[in-house]
């Protein structure tokens, strides 16, 4: 389960850096697209182990 969310937050990562104006690069491998996508894997698992901590 943990690969999928850290693959839903790469995306989501994608989607931040997009919104704070970092423009679409999907098609360039770049060092800053790695680390958004590993800080928005880090987020949503941060985020999914919290709310199953409490269930």
């Amino acid at each position: 389960m943990d690969i999928v969310l850290g693959v839903v937050g790469a995306i989501v990562g994608g989607y931040i850096g997009n919104l704070i104006g970092m423009g679409p690069t999907v098609s360039v491998l770049s060092f800053w697209n790695i680390i958004l996508a590993v800080i928005g894997a880090c987020i949503v698992l941060w985020v999914y182990h919290m709310v199953v901590a409490r269930a």
